[in-house]
């Protein structure tokens, strides 16, 4: 067999075996957001407040982000493929425990194991892309697994209403199980963590060499390095506010104009659907321009902007389709936080990929698990005063201060062009 035929034959298995990963990836995040459609069925069930349901919510969280820094080392150290393979077991347990929950204890512990699953999937799935993609691919395939993962969440709004008005929530949650562990018998089988593991010559132009790592040397190297601080802030900041739109919108969208929680739904579809375009399209333009730092500067101002348009206004004086558009648009621009995670690789030790990119992947999770029982709790200080969107004008502030802040962090990014800067910076 030629060069030519095995490099090419070595190109259609990693693209294979990438998706069934990103399968799993899309299922986990399908899961994180899923309660946001079943909201009103879960709260009658088992009688939950709105900080009750943040707080549920935020179990998942909860989980996800105490496994990150752990996840990085192991992806450094144990390899992907154990960690997809044990993370999806874990997740479709828990999938299987939700759809059975009789008590809000069960409800808890399911989504506990949800993020404790899920939790793997991301990292590994970007450490796994270090041996497989060449670096000057790594920004496009870096956005493209947060749109097709990410996708997973447009899927637990609108596609989910609808699916629970066909069957119940339980019987959804239960075939989605299913689903997972079918996906981790592909793991399992056929998932290789390196072309060389596989038999073939390597892809990437940089070979990382066999080390050690020490996992205090490697947190430490990563967290000393001040150039990721502002990486990390504007993750927590941007994906707090993603998050509890993602959590709330269906929510305050119907109850603010009136609508059915089906139409709602339909727009955080395309809000979230948006999120992963863009995740797509930036990771492609930073690519070509030789830029991490003008698209994220870019898509905190348009964020803001769009915000303060809704808040300032008080968003019921905006017309119902005016204001889905300027949702939609957010969504869209909310992915400048992927800037964030292919900067960490590039401005830390290349031997700590896992690691730095962990790193700033437990930052979205530490907001997604504050600010949506934030936003809860003002939703119950004033809910006995305020309705509609006299109500959630009130935590929309939240939003606006936030993306303040994230707009000041991606200034104080340092520019990478595209490469690693590690080096230069020490």
């Amino acid at each position: 067999m030629t060069d030519t035929k095995i490099r090419n034959k070595a190109l259609s298995y990693r693209w294979g075996i990438y998706f069934v990963a990103l399968l799993i990836f899309f299922l986990g995040v399908f899961l994180r957001f899923s309660p946001a459609a079943i909201k009103t069925q879960l709260q009658d069930a088992f009688l939950l407040n709105a900080v009750g349901f943040s707080n549920l919510n935020a179990m998942y969280f909860y989980t996800y982000m105490i496994m990150q820094i752990p996840v990085g080392i192991m992806a450094d150290t144990v390899g992907p493929k154990r960690m997809i393979f044990a993370g999806s077991i874990v997740m479709g347990i828990g999938c299987v425990i939700f759809g059975l929950a009789k008590t809000e204890s069960a409800l808890l512990i399911s989504r506990l194991l949800l993020g404790l699953g899920s939790s793997v999937f991301y990292i590994s799935i970007l450490k796994w892309q270090t041996k497989w993609f060449t670096e000057s691919e790594y920004g496009f395939i870096t956005g493209f697994t947060t749109f097709f993962g990410n996708m997973g969440g447009a899927f637990a709004q609108g596609p989910l209403v609808a699916l629970v008005g066909l069957i119940s929530w339980q019987l959804s949650f239960l075939y989605t199980g299913a689903v997972v562990f079918a996906l981790s018998a592909g793991i399992f089988f056929f998932f290789s963590n390196s072309p060389k593991d596989k038999g073939f010559n390597e892809i990437s132009e940089h070979i990382h060499v066999k080390h050690n790592v020490k996992i205090f040397t490697a947190l430490i190297n990563v967290i000393k390095n001040k150039n990721i601080w502002p990486l990390f802030l504007y993750t927590f900041l941007c994906s707090g506010v993603s998050f509890t739109t993602g959590i709330w919108g269906v929510t305050f969208l119907s109850q603010i104009y009136n609508i059915s929680k089906i139409s709602a739904g339909q727009i955080m579809f395309w809000q979230t659907a948006a999120f992963c375009a863009g995740c797509i399209f930036i990771g492609k333009i930073s690519d070509k321009i030789r830029s991490r730092k003008i698209p994220a500067i870019i898509c905190s101002s348009a964020c803001l902007i769009i915000w303060c348009i809704l808040y300032f206004s008080g968003m019921k004086s905006i017309p119902f389709y005016a204001a889905s558009v300027l949702i939609i648009i957010a969504g869209g621009f909310n992915c400048g936080a992927v800037m964030c995670i292919t900067s960490a690789k590039e401005i830390c030790n290349p031997l700590f990929s896992g690691v730095s990119t962990s790193f700033i992947n437990t930052a979205p999770f530490i907001g997604g698990s504050i600010f949506p029982i934030i936003f809860g709790f003002i939703i119950d200080r004033y809910s006995s005063v305020l309705s509609g969107a006299a109500l959630y004008h009130k935590a929309f502030l939240m939003f606006v201060i936030c993306l303040i802040a994230a707009l000041i962090m991606s200034v104080l990014f340092v520019e990478t062009n595209a490469k690693s800067v590690y080096m230069k910076n020490i």
